[in-house]
């Protein structure tokens, strides 16, 4: 991984990564028992050149699975089932959260954003058709 760690701390890193869970990270990395590890976590998550390999939650979101959140975002309604009616404020919520999450969103007005999709992948494409429809039903229902 990088100079400076120790292969424990490079399988800690690889683990938090994979699961967010120090406590698990570090019993996965060190031979050791429960509250041993804990304590191992906090240390190592204090150390800035151990922090600054771990990815933030954000960059643990795969794409696909923000897409999907889209998704269900922009399908949010409101009332009653007969007369449900788009919920604008829910459905902007929604894709605002998102994309703050993968740093793709400024509070400037103008934001250029760039989403990234294996477009090898049919469900990718599929997901990806939904949410352009989706997107031009919302803009539709705003007007």
């Amino acid at each position: 991984m990088s100079r400076g760690l120790t292969k424990k701390q490079q399988i800690f890193i690889k683990e938090y990564n994979r699961t967010g869970n120090g406590t698990k990270s570090a019993l996965k990395a060190y031979d050791t028992d429960n509250l041993t590890a804990r304590s191992i976590a906090s240390e190592n998550l204090t150390k800035p050149h151990i922090a600054e390999k771990i990815l933030s939650i954000a960059q643990r979101i795969p794409d696909d699975l923000l897409l999907q959140v889209h998704l269900d975002g922009l399908s949010a309604t409101t009332g009653e089932k007969e007369k449900e009616k788009p919920d604008i404020g829910m459905r902007h919520k929604y894709l605002e959260t998102g994309y703050k999450l993968k740093h793709l969103y400024d509070d400037d007005k103008n934001t250029n954003i760039t989403v990234n999709i294996d477009t090898r992948s049919q469900s990718a494409i599929l997901l990806g058709e939904e949410f352009e429809k989706k997107l031009k039903e919302s803009l539709n229902a705003k007007e």
